[in-house]
């Protein structure tokens, strides 16, 4: 979980906790649901799960807190700063993923790309709306190593228009919000 976020950020205060906690609840629905968290084996397939499943993380999240807009613990320029540059952060993370180069960069507070942290949650929850205009949540949550590739490379090449309405089914399970 994201101690180092809770001490080093001081994240602790009630919102902020109920984010990072709804985030890692994330994580734990995906595993259970049918992540494939052990089927990773060569630098390509990690850095591709790694995008879906903190994009998976950061869906749950924003479906927990009631805002599909909503990434915690960042200031109004770095949700402008992604939008914006959309099509140049995911080329460069095609590229990194073609070319067996470290993502670590796109993860993290205390790394950064282009002098923004975080922007692969912004990436990986816009991978998981594209796979969720093509599959169910549960066909989604489930997909294998192969597929996933695959829908990582028409994701790439997409030009990202706004994803149709999601369903609501996981919002059933946890009646809360930010």
């Amino acid at each position: 979980m994201g101690i180092e976020k809770i001490i080093e950020l001081e994240w602790c205060d009630k919102d902020t906790m109920y984010a990072l906690i709804s985030h890692e609840i994330g994580h734990i629905w995906h595993m259970s649901a049918g992540g494939r968290f052990h089927c990773r084996k060569t630098q390509k397939e990690k850095a591709v799960f790694q995008l879906y499943s903190e994009g998976v993380a950061m869906w749950c999240e924003q479906k927990l807190c009631g805002d599909d807009g909503f990434y915690h613990g960042h200031k109004k320029d770095w949700l402008v700063w992604c939008k914006e540059n959309i099509m140049g952060i995911k080329h460069e993370y095609f590229r990194r993923v073609q070319n067996n180069i470290s993502v670590q960069d796109f993860f993290g507070d205390w790394c950064n790309y282009k002098g923004y942290s975080d922007v692969g949650y912004y990436l990986g929850c816009r991978f998981v709306r594209f796979l969720l205009s093509k599959y169910d949540l549960y066909q989604m949550v489930s997909l294998n190593n192969d597929i996933l590739f695959d829908e990582f490379i028409l994701f790439q090449k997409s030009s990202l228009r706004q994803p149709k309405a999601l369903n609501t089914f996981f919002i059933s399970f946890f009646v809360i919000g930010c």
